[in-house]
This record gives C-alpha cells, structure tokens and sequence, in this order.
C-alpha cells in the first residue's frame, strides 16, 4: 500500500477482500480511499453504494 498510495486499483481490490472476508468497515475505508484518488470512478461508487446498502439497508447517496 505505501508503495502505490495513489493507485485506485489497489484500494479497490483491497475492498474487495474485505468485503468477500465480512470486514465491511475495512471495505468502505478501503472504497473511500479508492475514491478519494479517482472521485469520478463509477464503479467505485456502486462497490461503496453496495456495501452500504447491504451493511445498513439504505443508500447514502
């Protein structure tokens, strides 16, 4: 992660891990961040979206 801090990809496929692993609040961190660097990345948006709709029931956006 320090090595490519500003790489969307990584925090994404990051995410991803924490999502199928069940550690949603590390998921979300790991989407934000993701969108942080790439603030129009869509596909960002709909992983963050997913997991919070799933974790919460509703969408925050």
């Amino acid at each position: 992660m320090k090595a490519l801090p500003n790489f969307p990809d990584l925090h994404i496929t990051l995410g991803d891990f924490y999502a199928n692993q069940g550690i949603t609040c590390k998921a979300i961190e790991a989407y934000r961040q993701a969108l942080g660097i790439d603030p129009g990345n869509i596909a960002i948006k709909k992983r963050l979206e997913k997991i919070v709709k799933d974790k919460i029931g509703f969408t925050i956006y």
